[in-house]
């Protein structure tokens, strides 16, 4: 849509360096050129400001928190301070320290991230817990903050030409560093996604990464400001006074979920639960649990090698498949965060389980343990059928009413279809280490190898 004039605000006949929206629109806040700098904050519709405070001389040392209730504001003295935006009373201190150039509160909560420009050590600091901080050093100082959408991780643009991605939860590395610029980072931003990280620098350039993976996605001229809160536009600006705005596209079609370096081979297999809260990904040493959204880790499941989950369509729980047999595990993701999982339930006393599937109305299920399939069912007429697969059987599908099988064999030479009632194989096709997958409906089957693909309909 087209930019209109909402207000014009009166400034104080010197330069203003600097300006900042609450998350809902209702204030702003301005830094002024002032001995010492100053900020005010403008309550916008009544054309009324609302605080006035001196200010720390260098980066952007005041913002506000993600209900716009608060603004925080770094002090020349190395105090920071928690007003409340309605009506400009003092809210908290936190004690002194290095003064606080860069501020930038946790998409959440209160927790707020600390910078100072001539410093390479952020600060956590959690003013609901007696001031109590964690901090991150890095090599160079840094220049700008961002937090991650998803809370759990915050990006560090640093004079050494890098930027940083942490999580939160471990401050002895970062979880990555992004390098390409050939000057100062001086700007970062997560799309609201939290799929792509913007960085700007001294050299007049912005970069777009894949900040999972560390993968340059794209370089632009210019020095990227913020994204919008949608994610859709990113403002930057060109030498002193050409701005302008960016159309972002999301990029949600292509994310990456890293999978934890300490997972052996990673992961087995990955499901998404029915509500599309969750991502699901067994592996090696346990199961990881993710926000689909942000593709940021939730929880993980110590319960060792996992080969297989779902979802149980109508009871919702999650169904794991491995070294410790099969097991129904109560799970949900309450809508203020977190992940409630367990106590688990014994599905089938089969241990050292390996690929496993559910058929789409819950009432049927195969599952590998050795060289056979063993057939889990509802249905007393296929019920604790064995299959004598092969090897080692892979790709596991099972058509809707449970009556066929198809799978591969992990490094052997066909791809075979089942008819359980019978208990006999009706078809083989060749394929090294095939995969299989029947439709919804029950109507096609989809066979994979390393040089085709084939489509059947069932029946024919």
């Amino acid at each position: 849509s087209d930019l209109s004039l909402r207000a014009e605000l009166p400034g104080l006949g010197v330069d203003c360096l600097a300006v900042c929206m609450s998350p809902r629109g209702t204030h702003v806040a301005v830094r002024h050129r002032t001995t010492p700098d100053s900020l005010w904050v403008w309550d916008i519709e009544k054309r009324a400001v609302v605080l006035k405070s001196p200010i720390a001389a260098d980066g952007y040392p005041a913002d506000f928190s993600a209900n716009g209730d608060t603004i925080a504001l770094g002090l020349p003295d190395g105090t920071v301070k928690l007003h409340d935006v309605a009506t400009g009373r003092d809210q908290a201190s936190i004690a002194k320290g290095p003064v606080a150039n860069w501020i930038a509160f946790h998409p959440a909560d209160r927790r707020l991230l600390l910078g100072n420009s001539a410093s390479p050590t952020v600060r956590l600091v959690d003013p609901n817990a007696g001031g109590s901080e964690v901090r991150f050093t890095h090599e160079r100082p840094v220049l700008r903050l961002a937090w991650h959408p998803g809370g759990m991780r915050f990006a560090a643009g640093c004079r050494d030409f890098k930027t940083y991605v942490w999580d939160v939860r471990d401050n002895r590395a970062p979880r990555i560093v992004l390098a390409g610029h050939h000057a100062e980072v001086c700007g970062v931003s997560f799309g609201a996604a939290g799929n792509v990280l913007a960085t700007s620098s001294w050299d007049g350039t912005t970069m777009l990464w894949n900040h999972s993976t560390g993968r340059l996605l794209l370089t632009a001229a210019g020095r990227s400001e913020e994204f919008s809160a949608d994610g859709r536009l990113l403002h930057f600006f060109v030498g002193g006074y050409t701005r302008g705005l960016w159309r972002a596209a999301g990029g949600l079609e292509c994310r990456t979920f890293k999978v934890h370096p300490g997972d052996g081979k990673g992961c087995c297999d990955w499901v998404i639960s029915p509500d599309e809260r969750l991502l699901v990904v067994p592996c090696t040493s346990g199961v990881w649990l993710a926000d689909f959204a942000t593709l940021e880790y939730a929880a993980f499941m110590p319960i060792g090698c996992t080969w297989a989950v779902a979802f149980h369509p109508r009871s919702g729980q999650l169904i794991t498949s491995g070294d410790r047999g099969i097991h129904a595990w109560p799970l949900s993701a309450p809508a203020d965060g977190g992940v409630h999982i367990g106590p688990p339930r014994p599905c089938a006393y089969l241990a050292l389980t390996k690929h496993a599937v559910l058929s789409p109305d819950g009432r049927h299920a195969a599952v590998s343990q050795g060289g056979a399939v063993h057939v889990i069912s509802d249905d007393e007429r296929i019920h604790g059928a064995v299959l004598p697969a092969g090897a080692s059987p892979i790709g596991l599908t099972m058509s809707p009413d449970g009556g066929w099988i198809a799978h591969g064999n992990w490094k052997g030479n066909d791809i075979r279809i089942w008819d359980v009632r019978a208990r006999q194989t009706t078809q083989r096709f060749p394929g090294y280490t095939g995969h299989a997958c029947f439709s919804p409906d029950g109507r096609w089957l989809v066979t994979a190898t390393g040089r085709e693909y084939r489509l059947l309909e069932a029946g024919s």
